[in-house]
């Protein structure tokens, strides 16, 4: 039965290992944010896809992490020889867990970093963005205001400086 466990336990770690280095491959042909906002909002996407699967894996990282051996002293496996060689075993396991879980929680890291920074880039285009939208509506008024004046010149001095003080 321990046989039959580990070979489940090591195929459950060969399915997670797999799964991390095909996510660290996504993340390695990921770009560096923007350079433009639709470019950005496509890698917001992405990055949401990434969290999602990550969120799903989260079972399988927890179900491995609380693996448990048990070891029956009185089995005829645990005698002899083949003691150490389950030992060994299990030792390889426990190696293997350690590892993989250290590249979980780099993924983890890096993928909690890049949302912050790509939510705190999104804010700022936004910012940026109606920044713009606001200089482009005054600048569209002041140039409805010299066509007006265009249309009606000013024949006094007084008139002239008071039109000036509106432009400003």
């Amino acid at each position: 039965i321990h046989e039959t466990l580990m070979e489940l336990q090591q195929r459950q770690l060969d399915s997670l290992r797999s799964w991390l280095t095909a996510t660290e491959d996504r993340i390695s042909r990921m770009s560096e944010p923007g350079p433009d906002w639709e470019r950005l909002r496509v890698q917001m996407e992405q990055h949401g896809q990434l969290q999602e699967d990550l969120e799903r894996q989260q079972r399988v990282v927890d179900a491995l992490s609380n693996m448990v051996v048990v070891v029956d002293e009185n089995s005829p496996e645990s005698a002899g020889a083949n003691s150490c060689s389950f030992s060994a075993a299990y030792s390889q396991m426990e190696d293997q867990l350690t590892a993989l879980g250290e590249r979980w929680a780099h993924i983890c890291q890096w993928t909690e970093e890049r949302h912050n920074k790509l939510r705190e880039l999104n804010s700022r285009w936004t910012e940026v963005r109606d920044e713009c939208q606001r200089q482009g509506a005054w600048l569209d008024s002041r140039e409805a205001q010299l066509k007006q004046w265009e249309v009606n010149p000013a024949l006094e001095m007084g008139e002239v400086l008071n039109r000036i003080r509106k432009l400003q």
